[in-house]
């Protein structure tokens, strides 16, 4: 609890300083619970939150359209999938929004830009190259 009031402490003195504006808060915010994952013991629901926050805050910083919303938010979930596994543990469930929101994000996409369509067949090298990433990690249990 009482690194927890260092950190709320130290970011809204940074905040009122004018150090931390804007989205740059939001992925200040993420990166801390990320951290907080690792040295909490890795509890999931703090790298959950930390990866989605950072995303939203990434989002924002760049002001992008509306579909790069939800393939942040897949990166979101990929990164809890990859990073739970670099540490050991099992988060096959991660795949599955990760993969809906990426989905949902090109289809958002190709609705909104049509002339994307056409280099929409050079994602599949990008999907193999994401299976065989995947598939090198061993599962661990």
């Amino acid at each position: 609890m009482g690194i927890m009031l260092i950190v709320i402490g130290a970011i809204w003195a940074f905040a009122r300083m004018g150090a931390i504006e804007g989205p740059n808060f939001l992925v200040v915010l993420g990166a801390i619970l990320i951290a907080a994952y690792f040295t909490t013991g890795y509890r999931t629901p703090l790298l959950i939150a930390g990866s989605v926050v950072a995303a939203i805050g990434l989002f924002s910083q760049l002001g992008g359209e509306g579909y790069l919303f939800f393939i942040f938010l897949a990166g979101a979930f990929a990164t809890v999938y990859i990073v739970e596994r670099l540490v050991g543990r099992d988060s096959t469930w991660a795949v599955y929004p990760a993969g809906a929101l990426a989905a949902f994000g090109v289809f958002v996409m190709a609705v909104q830009y049509e002339e994307y369509l056409v280099w929409l067949p050079s994602l599949w090298p990008i999907a193999l190259i994401a299976l065989g990433l995947i598939l090198l990690f061993p599962r661990r249990r």
